[in-house]
């Protein structure tokens, strides 16, 4: 059994909405984690064999985070603070990007806003 391209990015956005489905932010985030290192590591391997077998076991592991995705889902605990709030997840979005246009200028050899000023402005907008 050979698996293409295709299958093999289906498989791996399967995982990372699969991991995202859990309530809990720290199993989320650890599947997310998880499922990401997974497949990096995945997609470097060159023999064909090795490859299959990667496939094989997150294909299980899929398995298992579906089942236990709704487990979490069924038995969800009250959010903390930091989750309860709605606006979390678009801070912490821009804050990623913020912090991804500064490794792109930092590789060109640009000038970017350094640390402090992005926290500085980082809190101004909250």
């Amino acid at each position: 059994m050979t698996i293409g391209r295709t299958e093999f990015l289906r498989l791996y956005r399967s995982s990372l909405r699969a991991a995202q489905q859990f309530e809990t932010y720290n199993f989320r985030k650890y599947f997310y984690r998880r499922t990401r290192d997974r497949f990096r590591t995945a997609s470097t391997l060159g023999d064909a064999q090795m490859v299959e077998k990667a496939v094989l076991e997150a294909q299980e592991e899929l398995k298992v985070m579906q089942r236990q995705g709704v487990v979490n889902r069924m038995f969800s605990h009250k959010h903390t603070a930091l989750e309860a709030d709605p606006q979390y997840a678009g801070r912490a979005r821009r804050f990623g990007a913020i912090a991804k246009k500064e490794k792109a200028l930092e590789a060109i050899g640009g000038q970017g806003p350094t640390d402090s000023t992005v926290t500085m402005a980082m809190a101004q907008r909250m």
